[in-house]
């Protein structure tokens, strides 16, 4: 009887454990959502929002709040009617704060005539203003921060980490959490100036070919919208150093790709391999751009 009641209390113990070590944000309805981790700047408690018959609702909670408006840009219809095709500024819809829950915003959309070429109804992405109220893609949330908390929502990917929200259906409420910007508006820019930028290639990174251009691209402004159309060719010290020198802008964000004589895809374009990651962020002390592996 006795090893019994010992076999009971350690049972009782052992349950007791494994609530007191229960992970946090689980399935319990009365838990706080913490998407990302962060839990420094991440509001507790998250809204509920109605979903709106022949919409589709954006339910966002950035972690690096905004200090200016943020648009969604896409391609979509407004509340108003109006049609949006990836136009930076107006006529994009605004985010709007979500009264009583710091930190979370959302926006409606209604959707295209037709899908649009990828097959969303309605799709797109985050943009902050910049410091002069100004929009560019440089304001765009920071790549592969975005996460899925909860609903009917596709997030794909285009330029390598560049991240996009798409509908395929209407009634529907997508709760997401940002971690960032790709530039913060929030703090004093960087600025620009003229430099050699160096170009390294990482022991992981495979040599280029004898008969590849290798070009560094950036945020220049006039190829903010296609960076794949810079004719800055970087100078071969040797098989894993390139160099380019000019002038480059304030907050500057670069990358490098190459292309191989003679390669073309089904367009006759040359066909580009980028490096991959994350675009390099100048932070005013290095110059240094190192590429890990090219796609």
């Amino acid at each position: 009887m006795k090893a019994n009641k010992l076999m009971i209390a350690a049972l009782m113990m052992g349950a007791m454990a494994m609530v007191g070590c229960k992970p946090s944000n689980g399935n319990d309805p009365d838990e706080p959502i913490i998407p990302g981790g962060n839990d420094t700047t991440q509001q507790a408690t998250q809204p509920e929002v109605e979903p709106i018959e022949g919409a589709c609702v954006v339910v966002c909670n950035f972690l690096q709040a905004p200090c200016g408006d943020v648009i969604f840009v896409g391609s979509y219809t407004k509340q108003d009617g109006t049609a949006v095709s990836w136009t930076l500024g107006d006529p994009s819809e605004k985010f709007t704060p979500i009264e009583g829950f710091e930190g979370w915003y959302q926006v409606v959309l209604y959707p295209n005539a037709e899908a649009d070429d990828a097959g969303y109804i309605a799709r797109g992405k985050a943009v902050h203003a910049g410091a002069d109220g100004a929009f560019g893609w440089s304001g765009q949330w920071e790549r592969n921060s975005v996460t899925l908390i909860d609903g009917d929502v596709a997030i794909g990917d285009e330029n390598n980490g560049e991240q996009f929200l798409g509908f395929s259906a209407t009634g529907t409420v997508a709760y997401i959490s940002a971690n960032g910007w790709q530039v913060n508006p929030c703090t004093e820019a960087v600025p620009g100036g003229n430099h050699e930028w160096t170009v390294v290639l990482a022991d992981t990174c495979d040599l280029l070919p004898a008969n590849a251009t290798l070009y560094f691209t950036g945020n220049f402004g006039e190829n903010n919208k296609e960076w794949g159309a810079s004719d800055r060719v970087m100078t071969k010290v040797n098989d894993r150093t390139y160099t380019w020198t000019g002038e480059y802008p304030e907050n500057f964000m670069c990358k490098a790709f190459y292309t191989v004589e003679g390669e073309v895809n089904e367009k006759g374009e040359a066909v580009q391999h980028w490096a991959e990651g994350n675009n390099y962020i100048f932070d005013g002390k290095n110059y240094t751009y190192t590429v890990g592996k090219f796609q």
